[in-house]
This record gives structure tokens, C-alpha cells and sequence, in this order.
């Protein structure tokens, strides 16, 4: 459902902080919208969380510099496009918690996913983070991902508490970012129906624009991380996109002679160099030998390796990489079938952004819904890939 303008009495706006944007409810007065933010604004500050206490890992100074950089990166990338940061994360806002509280403390809040690594709580206005060993980049990638969700567009409404009580209203998240929950009437013999929180829509989709404005971020913006790092992040980027042009003249040339397992084992390369990763181990070393004579016996040397360390999962990625290829892909089919309204897929993507980070859904899907036909922007929503069906008839 896409939100339109509202009477006062249905929607309350808010400035942040606390990590809200508006409320919207019928079901409670502007005052008791006043007392939600107030109570939610308390939480922000104080942080005082008592399911990880005692299994909280203090915060290095090294890391509250780095998360004073991600504020930093994240304003100048949303900036870039013409997008005001709403809340600047305080270190106190984000929590490293040992293994075993992470996990216990995950499965209470209902999160399913057991490969995840960190999420952000809006109803408790704090990051959490399980505790692993992190070096400074990766470290970063983690925080900018998630100060990202906490700076997108974020609203509440109101649901029933339970189907045996009459009045108790309870809060519940109406979209965070591009990620919509909807809600249901739910009917007990002999009772009146009650609004509960049903589906999320979006999730994937809304995690691949985060996690691609993280990747862009990382790649593409100066970080202040130690000379070290830096330096072998810089020759693994270098290495990385010679790698990306070599396999790809190695498709064109030797691609019809290759045979199905080498093909596979190439292209898989070639996904995780494009896609996945965030450090190549050993980048300095093969970029030097390269450089001596540009020899492609190097580079075939260097493929060989960064093969066999990708199978052995020596090699970190970036997140959701099935759901940002499902992105860009659709990006592109929109803008194959649209370009007389747009000069690239750049644009289409900031369309992306402006929906997750401002709320404006209704442009999105009115493009989506043109190009592949109508009812096609709630079956992205539910998870389909509308790009494999072809509207263009």
C-alpha cells in the first residue's frame, strides 16, 4: 500500500532523533503519539537493554573513531545525491554482543536468519553486532550497512496486542525503508476482529539498495582506515578490476573452447570479483608480478588462486549478493524498456534510493507497473522476479 497524505489525526511526522519518521494510526490520539516518541526518544539515549547485559563487548577507541567515519561516509554518499542524513549514530547506539547472547538474543526478537552477523532493532533504537574477528574494513562494511537502515525512511502503526484483550493497542513497524508490513484482521469465535502485524514486503529488495550503498561507499569513497589496510585494499581493488577485464576478454576469446566445468569455475570467479569481495588476500604480491612485464601468465597464476580460495571461503564478501544481481538486473530491464525517460540505469537506481531513504514509493511503482505490467510492483514485493517474464509484447 503506498502512503499518501493524511489527516493530522492519522499521521504524526517526526524529527529525528529518536529513529522514526512518522506514526500512522487512527487508533490513538496525537498526545499518545507524543508520549510514543518521547518514550522511543529515551530509549535512543539511554540504552539500556536488559537481555544483553552482561554479554556486551566494550567498543574499542579505534572503533568509535571508525564509527564517527561511517556518519561521515554515509552523509557524503547520501549527500551525493541529494539526500539529508537523518541521524548521526552515537557509539553508545551500537552493540558488539558475545556469540552466545547474539544468538539468544536473535531468536527472541523472532529473526530467523542464522547467517546473519548484525542487525538493527527500530523498536529498541540500537545496532548489534556478533562479535567475530573484524578488521577495520570489515568492521566498516558491517556499521555502514546498518547506520543505512537506521537513516532510510522508518514508520509505525498501530496493531492489537492479542485477540483475547479489547483494548490494548500495541506499535509495530510499517516500513522501514522499502520494507513494508502489512496488516491483517484476524477474527476469534464470538469476539470482533482484531488488526494484527502480518507479511513484510520487500525485505530482499530493500537489503540489496542498503547493501549496494554499502558496496559503493567502501569501493568508491576515501576511508580513513590504518596506512596498512589502506594500502591493501587499494592494490586488491586494482588487482580485482584487472581480473574483471582479463576474464572477461577470456570469455570472448576462449569462451566456445572452455569446457562446462571451467566455464563454471570461471564464471563463479568472475561474480564473486564483481559481486563479493571486499579484500583480496595477497593482491600486492600478483599485482607486483603483473606490473614487472604484464605477463597473463600472472593473471592466470592469480585466477588459479583467488579460485581455489573462494572454494575454501578464504575470501569475505559483501552481503546479499543474490539480491543485489536480481537488482541490478532489474534496473537494467527498466531502463532497456524506458530509456526515452532516462539517460542511464544510474537514475533508475537513485529511484531505489529515494523510495527506501524518503518514502516516495508511488514513483517506483508506477514505473515498475508500467513496464511489466500492472499488479507487478506487489509481486516484487511478495519476492517474484518480475524480469523473467516478458512484458515487451
Amino acid at each position: 500500500m503506498i502512503e499518501a497524505e493524511k489527516p493530522q489525526s492519522l499521521v504524526r511526522k517526526v524529527e529525528r532523533p529518536p529513529i522514526l519518521d512518522r506514526i500512522i494510526s487512527e487508533r490513538i490520539s496525537d498526545k499518545e503519539k507524543d508520549k510514543l516518541v518521547d518514550e522511543l526518544l529515551e530509549k535512543f539515549d539511554r540504552q539500556d537493554i536488559e537481555e544483553i547485559k552482561g554479554g556486551e563487548i566494550e567498543l574499542s577507541p579505534r572503533q568509535k573513531e571508525l564509527i564517527i567515519e561511517a556518519n561521515r561516509l554515509i552523509s557524503k554518499a547520501l549527500g551525493g545525491i541529494g539526500i539529508k542524513m537523518k541521524t548521526e549514530i552515537k557509539y553508545p547506539n551500537i552493540h558488539i554482543l558475545k556469540a552466545d547472547v547474539f544468538e539468544k538474543y536473535r531468536k527472541k526478537k523472532g529473526i530467523k536468519s542464522e547467517s546473519i552477523s548484525a542487525w538493527t532493532s527500530i523498536g529498541e533504537q540500537a545496532i548489534f553486532i556478533k562479535q567475530e574477528e573484524y578488521n577495520e574494513l570489515l568492521f566498516l562494511d558491517r556499521i555502514i550497512h546498518e547506520m543505512l537502515h537506521i537513516n532510510s525512511f522508518i514508520s509505525f502503526q498501530t496493531v492489537d496486542m492479542a485477540l483475547d484483550m479489547e483494548d490494548r493497542v500495541g506499535i509495530t513497524e510499517r516500513r522501514t525503508g522499502l520494507r513494508i508490513r502489512e496488516t491483517k484482521i484476524k477474527i476469534k469465535k464470538g469476539k470482533k476482529g482484531k488488526k494484527v502485524a502480518g507479511r513484510t514486503f520487500f525485505n530482499d529488495l530493500d537489503e540489496a539498495i542498503i547493501e549496494k550503498l554499502t558496496l559503493d561507499i567502501i569501493r568508491n569513497f576515501d576511508l580513513k582506515i590504518s596506512l596498512g589496510l589502506k594500502d591493501d585494499f587499494q592494490k586488491s581493488e586494482k588487482l580485482r578490476k584487472i581480473l574483471i577485464d582479463y576474464i572477461q576478454k577470456m570469455f570472448q576469446e576462449r569462451g566456445g573452447n572452455m569446457s562446462q566445468e571451467e566455464l563454471l569455475e570461471i564464471g563463479i570467479l568472475y561474480m564473486v570479483l564483481n559481486w563479493g569481495a571486499v579484500l583480496l588476500p595477497e593482491a600486492g604480491g600478483f599485482l607486483e608480478k603483473y606490473n614487472e612485464n604484464h605477463d597473463r601468465i600472472e593473471l592466470e597464476q592469480a585466477i588459479s588462486f583467488y579460485s581455489d580460495q573462494e572454494a575454501s571461503g578464504f575470501i569475505s564478501h559483501f552481503a546479499y549478493g543474490s539480491q543485489r544481481i536480481l537488482l541490478e538486473r532489474l534496473i537494467n530491464k527498466i531502463f532497456e524498456k524506458n530509456k526515452e525517460k532516462f539517460n542511464n540505469p544510474s537514475e533508475i537506481a537513485q529511484l531505489f534510493i529515494r523510495a527506501a531513504f524518503e518514502g516516495r514509493l508511488l514513483p517506483l511503482a508506477r514505473l515498475i507497473d508500467e513496464t511489466f505490467g500492472k499488479g507487478s510492483f506487489r509481486k516484487l514485493g511478495e519476492g517474484e522476479d518480475i524480469t523473467a517474464v516478458d512484458f515487451s509484447e
